[in-house]
């Protein structure tokens, strides 16, 4: 059972705060005591009178960075600037993740020339630890600095929140009683709509990701692991973590990512850990933010075909196909990709342009996703 709560006041102003317990598929209206809701009603609703009563609401924006200063540095304006409503305060959080060019200075200089210079903080990290380990540390931080924010966003260092976008992801929020993550749309440089919304990855999805044959897609349609560009919010198994959002209360039920995971799948593997917790994972397509894909990991895109995939790819697959399906699952669902590419190199012979042009390979695929040597 889920409870959600939402705010709202009577015609001489005082607050109230409506429950109601929520099953799959639907939500059931009716009244419950606090036995029978126990922490989930507590919680709720006291998160939401807190709200009654508060002037201000605090956004912790967490940002890791590593040798993109330059974009983060341009970006701290439109990230401030995109915020509507004045009661929403934003505490800017910037880890720099043991950059190896001039990004820590570039970030100093942003922060001292910003008219919201007090609401940045700058953290420097002394080793890259990977994307988990900078957000972590990020979250250590906010904890040490006394904010206490009420939501937590988590951005990447290429990408940037369009107007209302934040705006958007509170009141979703609270409409749900804070109990969900949510997804921003991601939006390309040319502002076209990007996929933002996922399925867990599964054998199935392994197989078509390796063949691409749209008969598997035909034949599984609730294995495709994206779920497109949808017009209305939706659920979702998992959201991109290039822009994604969560109450105090969700965080405090979580708590930080699994920082085993260099780069890649974290994200997954933390909203999974959400779903098990009956927390619901929601893509928002009025929350939307500019994405310069692969400006940070500079092996996606138009550079994939020239780039090979860092090991760490690879060892992220593994530690989340391992770590959440049992070994046997695991081991099928990396053999389901390597035949599936094996499958797509024959039909390659007869249809050139099949020819996978991603940066993966399979010996090293072979070696370090499935067997993890």
């Amino acid at each position: 059972m889920i409870v959600r709560c939402l705010s709202s006041h009577d015609v001489h102003g005082h607050g109230r705060v409506h429950c109601w317990r929520r099953g799959a598929p639907g939500a059931v209206a009716g009244q419950y005591d606090a036995v029978e809701a126990s922490r989930q009603l507590r919680d709720c609703a006291g998160n939401q009178l807190n709200y009654l009563g508060k002037s201000m609401t605090d956004v912790a924006v967490i940002i890791v960075n590593y040798n993109t200063g330059h974009l983060v540095a341009e970006n701290i304006e439109r990230i401030f600037s995109s915020v509507i409503d004045t009661r929403l305060g934003l505490r800017l959080f910037i880890v720099d993740n043991a950059s190896t060019d001039d990004s820590l200075s570039i970030l100093s200089r942003a922060r001292a020339a910003s008219p919201h210079a007090g609401s940045i903080n700058l953290i420097e990290s002394k080793q890259n630890g990977g994307f988990s380990y900078g957000n972590n540390l990020a979250l250590q931080s906010v904890s040490r600095s006394g904010l206490n924010p009420d939501y937590y966003y988590f951005l990447n260092p290429d990408a940037y929140p369009e107007k209302g976008a934040i705006d958007a992801l509170v009141a979703f929020s609270r409409n749900q009683g804070d109990l969900c993550i949510l997804g921003s749309t991601l939006l390309d440089e040319n502002r076209v709509p990007r996929p933002s919304a996922f399925r867990f990855p599964s054998l199935v999805s392994e197989l078509q990701r390796a063949v691409s044959l749209a008969l598997i897609d035909r034949l599984f349609p609730h294995r495709r692991v994206s779920m497109g560009v949808p017009e209305q919010p939706i659920e979702a198994d998992w959201v991109t973590g290039a822009g994604f959002f969560l109450s105090e209360q969700v965080l405090s039920r979580l708590g930080h990512l699994d920082s085993g995971y260099f780069l890649y799948f974290e994200e997954v593997d933390y909203m999974r850990r959400a779903r098990r917790m009956d927390i619901t994972i929601y893509s928002l397509p009025d929350s939307r933010i500019v994405h310069l894909a692969g400006a940070a990991t500079k092996i996606v895109g138009s550079q994939s075909a020239t780039r090979p995939m860092p090991d760490y790819w690879y060892e992220s697959w593994n530690r989340y196909f391992y770590k959440n399906h049992s070994r046997g699952y695991a081991l099928a669902a990396g053999l389901a990709w390597l035949s599936g590419r094996v499958a797509n190199h024959l039909l390659a012979i007869f249809v050139p342009r099949r020819r996978p042009a991603d940066g993966h390979s399979m010996g090293r695929f072979l070696k370090k996703a499935v067997l993890g040597n």
